[in-house]
């Protein structure tokens, strides 16, 4: 399959609300706007992996925390709901810290992601970073990817409330933002799934993650689906200006860890 193309600018015109049914943020602006999205694919098993704990997975803060241990440790199954009607699918294994004054009390590792919720094999890999920004004196969590060897976020996504809340029993951050793919910036609804403490790449040079860890997509990817479809609308005007302010703290962080 053609690997998708990133873009640099994209010019938005008035602002885009957020349904139900699609949403979102995203890196640097690509070439278009998504219109309002569907629900997607369908939920799996969900649920049927063991009670994720050992975790540390703090809350949007300004402040550094002074605690070794790496934010947002181990694996978590993403589901993205795109504007367009489509979804997209992946696991993030987040190993190693990537607080860097920017960033604060944030985990960064590879993620890999697929357009099906077989995922046998990701199609894309990169650098994922989860952690803490100052958007104008309000601390937001923020989720990003910046794919390998390119110069744009992937994505940028903002967890709604700042919190890693509870969904069916599995700690889920969950938010608005753009995904950009193909020439095109679509409005989308995040959510990422903790199904692991301890990462299964442990390697951020790694070209893709394990057969094993990519299954985990199939059986959570229900409780990926009943987060996103929570999120509240957003003003696409917003997201953009959260994913630019957002777009170079990510760059400098994934190129820190590169």
């Amino acid at each position: 399959m053609k690997r998708p193309a990133l873009i640099g600018a994209v010019v938005l015109s008035g602002a885009l609300l957020l349904t139900a049914c699609g949403g979102g943020t995203g890196g640097t602006p690509g070439g278009g706007t998504g219109g309002t999205g569907g629900t997607g694919g369908t939920g799996g098993t969900g649920g049927s992996l063991p009670v994720v704990t050992d975790t540390y997975n703090p809350a949007a803060s300004l402040n550094q925390s002074t605690t070794t241990q790496v934010a947002y440790h181990g694996d978590w199954v993403m589901v993205a709901q795109l504007s367009d009607g489509t979804n997209r699918y992946g696991v993030s294994s987040i190993s190693v810290d990537a607080s860097n004054g920017t960033f604060v009390n944030a985990g960064g590792g590879i993620l890999g992601w697929c357009h099906t919720t077989t995922c046998a094999s990701n199609e894309e890999t990169g650098t994922v970073i989860a952690g803490s920004l100052n958007d104008s004196g309000t601390a937001r969590l923020v989720v990003g990817m910046v794919p390998r060897g390119r110069t744009a976020p992937r994505f940028v996504m903002n967890d709604e409330d700042g919190v890693v809340d509870k969904v069916n029993g599995s700690n889920v951050i969950a938010g608005a933002g753009i995904w950009t793919e193909d020439g095109v910036d679509l409005a989308a609804k995040f959510a990422f799934v903790q199904t692991a403490s301890k990462p299964s790449a442990q390697s951020l040079s790694s070209q893709s993650l394990s057969s094993q860890s990519l299954s985990t997509v199939n059986t959570e990817r229900k409780t990926g689906l009943d987060a996103a479809s929570r999120i509240s609308p957003v003003s696409l005007d917003s997201l953009k200006r959260q994913a630019q302010a957002a777009g170079t703290p990510l760059m400098n962080a994934a190129a820190r860890l590169n």
